[in-house]
């Protein structure tokens, strides 16, 4: 299963007047260059085709090249007569390719800047992107309008934030979109593509980007990323060294927000799916487990309104219309080898009974047996995975993450038990300081209170066992020696404080303890783990990082994933996540709706000068624009089915696209021999402004009558009465007419995430 080729990390960024120059900084055999004027592209030193030596390859061209396999490397031109113009220390370091992105004012070079090791995965390296740019071609925008130059501006600043977009990862020399298992299942030819080229697209968060770099020759300079959440861990159970890893990876169909994207398309897409696979390395013992989420698959949705819970598009409001239908799509569908299990969370939960999950988790014991997972040793495969977990509440975030967290947990007692790490007859708590937050001896919280009449006052400390593995067992000896084991200390205090400022805040570490003789061992590890603790609640941090994604904060009931039980300072700090995810689903979702298209597929659509204010959506050309794009992938009807008709409202629902409240309609046909077409219609009336500045004039007359006045007199009464009644009034309008007061992404690329029919679907 070895990876022979390796993406070039540290590259030179040259960049000239007419050029762009991309050189490797170890070892260049080979440069990338890019026309600026033509858009050219062409790696001076790769293979040439026999007999088309100094041909230019341009991006038009390069769907054309059919047999890579003809390339000689006899022909190479050498990089040496490459001639860079400018000095050869006036370059940009960067490390890595990502593409290029055609906006109004022409094409921009995308390229990473800045990496974070996250660590080693199968021997390879894997980063996170931490900082990217975009280079346009065009020297400058004179040949633009104002207007144009505007628009152009507003595209750069989408394709800035699409890029700065938490959770995107990549490496070099491991394939991060396959999971381990389809990585074993593959001929061997696989392994010697170029990882741009192989990569699954539903996971490939810049394929359009790289689009026109297919060919072999920018194999080791076409790098692709993925959106998701890596974590890679090094941890020590029973004195055996480990490696434990978890790779999740969001597809990039039905990329969207938490409100603006849900439900499935007419191709079987659903929004916020997520593939998660927990690795488990021991030299060369390798396990892999994977779970899937993903939004009911149904057609639904629930646009923001201004109300807490949105209602759910032909639904009633309440979760349990929704569980009705999906129950009975897959009793109608009765598809081999599928098994519905419902769980009501909350009503089996309630009063922070998470220990009722036990109940689900023995349901579905019986199925985890059966599925397995897959266990290879010295590259042979020993065991497969042959089927999975799809785990969904109605977001697939907070609900869905605690569940996967089980059952992740019980896959890796089972798998460590096979690798004779553990043994079946114990529990082990070294599990605990992975999934959850360790306990500590002697744990007292002490608070002083004083009181006086209606004043109360009160200060909290606590005090326990120094948070590390160490025992000290009698033996008649005054003072037993000290026995630190040879486990993560890192990772065991890290667990223990993280839940301990969960509950009380920041800490100040008070250690009264020798720092000589017999217990200077024990304040050195103290001390040590103190400075390099690091080790995260995995399953947490998974669950904060999927879910600021998709709704734009972190996860709730997170405190029962990182200490095993709920809390009532968990409860409240879901407080404050929910209505923080209120107003950014409301106020800011709609730009961040834009942001998702453009990082997943970019719409699927390049936008020439002449029609620059397409995706604007102010001019006719909108439907032709958006059929002749996606011409070439969906036909006719098809197009219509992927847009969503709905037969009821006679219109198309919102899955389609629609820009600041316009979006398609179907017009009948004004003659039998006629067929219907495809019009604009304003669906959603523009935000009216007039209601929010009345409501801040009335709050802030109703505060000056309500604190101003010395005196309450009538007159004043009336004031308060009136402005009162004016909040109420403004208030329950704005309720009445709530989505025309939220921020609507100009345009809903849930149509275009579709690049065509999909061959088989892939195993594990």
């Amino acid at each position: 299963m070895a990876d022979i080729l390796q993406i070039h990390d540290d590259i030179k960024l040259y960049t000239t007047s007419d050029k762009f120059f991309l050189e490797p900084h170890l070892n260049p055999t080979e440069i990338l260059v890019i026309d600026r004027i033509t858009g050219e592209a062409s790696v001076k030193g790769h293979w040439t085709q026999k007999g088309a030596i100094g041909l230019k390859i341009t991006q038009s061209h390069i769907p054309l090249l059919k047999h890579p396999q003809t390339w000689k490397k006899d022909n190479a031109i050498d990089v040496k007569s490459v001639k860079i113009p400018i000095p050869l220390d006036a370059y940009k370091p960067v490390c890595g390719f990502l593409g290029t992105i055609r906006l109004i004012s022409g094409l921009y070079l995308v390229v990473a800047k800045y990496r974070i090791l996250i660590g080693k995965l199968n021997g390879h390296d894997i980063y996170q992107l931490a900082g990217a740019d975009i280079l346009p071609y065009a020297r400058s925008t004179t040949h633009l309008t104002s207007k144009q130059i505007d628009d152009n501006n507003t595209y750069e600043r989408l394709m800035r934030a699409a890029l700065e977009t938490p959770g995107i990862y990549f490496s070099y020399g491991y394939d991060l979109t396959h999971t381990m298992q389809r990585l074993h299942s593959v001929a061997s030819d696989f392994h010697k593509m170029s990882l741009a080229s192989r990569a699954d697209a539903r996971f490939l968060w810049n394929g359009h980007l790289l689009k026109d770099f297919a060919h072999q020759q920018f194999e080791r300079f076409a790098l692709p990323v993925i959106q998701g959440f890596v974590a890679i861990n090094n941890v020590t159970v029973n004195g055996h060294q480990l490696m434990w890893s978890l790779v999740s990876r969001r597809c990039v169909d039905r990329a969207g927000t938490r409100f603006f994207m849900r439900g499935a398309d007419a191709q079987g897409n659903v929004a916020n799916f997520v593939e998660t696979e927990q690795i488990i390395e021991r030299g060369g013992e390798k396990s892999s487990f994977v779970q899937t989420r993903g939004s009911i698959p149904l057609f639904w949705s629930q646009y923001p309104d201004l109300k807490y819970k949105p209602a759910m598009i032909d639904q009633h409001g309440k979760e349990e219309s929704l569980e009705r239908g999906y129950r009975a799509a897959v009793a109608s569908a009765a598809l081999p080898g599928v098994r519905y299990e419902p769980f009501d969370f909350h009503a089996e939960c309630r009063g922070m009974r998470y220990d009722r999950l036990t109940v689900l988790m023995d349901r579905i014991a019986h199925e985890q047996t059966e599925f397995g997972y897959f266990l290879s040793r010295g590259g042979t495969v020993l065991l497969r995975q042959t089927g999975v977990f799809r785990t969904n509440c109605v977001d697939c975030l907070d609900r869905t993450n605690v569940v996967q967290s089980l059952l992740a947990r019980r896959q890796m007692e089972a798998a460590l038990r096979l690798l004779a790490v553990t043994t079946s007859d114990n529990q082990h708590p070294h599990l605990d300081r992975l999934f959850n937050t360790g306990n500590v001896a002697n744990f007292v919280e002490t608070e002083q209170i004083i009181e006086r009449g209606g004043e109360k006052s009160s200060f909290v400390q606590t005090r326990g066992s120094i948070p590390l593995f160490w025992s000290q067992y009698p033996d008649l000896k005054y003072k037993p020696a000290m026995v630190l084991s040879a486990e993560d200390h890192v990772a065991a205090y890290t667990r223990h404080m993280r839940d301990q400022i969960q509950r009380y805040g920041n800490q100040v570490l008070v250690n009264l303890i020798d720092q000589h003789g017999k217990e200077e061992s024990l304040e050195r590890g103290y001390r040590a783990a103190v400075a390099s603790a690091a080790l995260p609640g995995v399953w947490a941090d998974h669950a904060d990082m999927i879910s600021c994604q998709y709704s734009g904060t972190g996860a709730l009931k997170t405190d029962f994933t990182r200490t095993g039980k709920r809390t009532r300072v968990g409860a409240l700090r879901d407080g404050v996540n929910s209505l923080t995810r209120y107003y950014k689903n409301n106020f800011t979702d709609g730009f961040r709706q834009r942001t998702q298209w453009r990082l997943s597929l970019l719409i699927c659509i390049e936008i020439p000068r002449s029609e620059y204010s397409f995706i604007m959506g102010v001019e006719k050309r909108l439907i032709k624009g958006i059929r002749k794009a996606t011409r070439d992938q969906l036909g006719d009807e098809e197009l219509l089915n992927e847009l969503h008709w709905s037969s009821s409202t006679q219109t198309y629902a919102d899955y389609g696209l629609h820009t600041d409240g316009v979006r398609l309609v179907r017009q009948p046909a004004k003659s039998p021999n006629e067929p219907s077409r495809v019009v604009r219609s304003v669906s959603v009336p523009p935000k009216p402004k007039l209601f929010p500045s009345v409501l801040l004039v009335a709050v802030s007359m109703f505060c000056a009558s309500a604190v101003l006045p010395q005196r309450y007199s009538n007159e004043v009464m009336l004031y308060l009465m009136f402005w009162g009644a004016a909040i109420g009034a403004t208030v329950s309008f704005i309720f009445r007419h709530g989505k025309e007061f939220v921020e609507w992404p100009r345009l809903d690329g849930g149509g275009l995430a579709i690049a065509g029919p999909r061959g088989p679907p892939p195993s594990l």
